[in-house]
């Protein structure tokens, strides 16, 4: 009977210690990356990001071939020009700002969650990070357009 108790007690503790590691290796895990809920705030920011810099090579492909803006974002849906995934912020459906202040300059505007210092990450790897760097809240890019790369 000593030995069944002996036994037990291993058994039991051993188990107590696998789901303490499965806990604490959960908790760790959160730490790093963030609440589930903070990830998603960081997911639509990426994706604002990810919309206006698409909009950006879809304005620059308009302005050469027809020399001139877009009246507006709609126009860009035209595959003629570039594939556009969105025009809306993904979180609240609101169009995202545009308006030409230039010959060759333009402003793109949305709203984004978090600083770009917090989304870091993603930031590293766009084609022209310091242009994207941002603060919570509304934010514009001032933006020029960029001749095409023939090779």
């Amino acid at each position: 009977m000593k030995v069944d108790f002996i036994h037990f007690f291993q058994s039991r503790a051993f188990a107590f210690m696998i789901v303490g590691a499965v806990a604490a290796s959960a908790a760790y895990g959160i730490f790093l990356s963030g609440t589930p809920a903070q990830q998603r705030v960081l997911q639509f920011d990426q994706r604002r990001l990810s919309d206006l810099q698409q909009i950006s090579y879809a304005i620059d492909e308009y302005w050469a071939r027809n020399k001139a803006f877009p009246d507006n974002l709609e126009t860009l849906q035209d595959s003629r020009y570039y594939f556009v995934q969105s025009l809306a912020d993904p979180k609240t459906q609101e169009p995202y700002e545009y308006r030409a202040t230039g010959e060759k300059t333009y402003e793109l505007c949305a709203v984004f969650a978090l600083s770009s210092a917090e989304n870091g990450e993603f930031l590293r790897f766009s084609p022209s990070p310091k242009v994207w760097q941002h603060e919570a809240g509304r934010t514009c890019f001032s933006l020029e357009i960029q001749p095409r790369i023939v090779p």
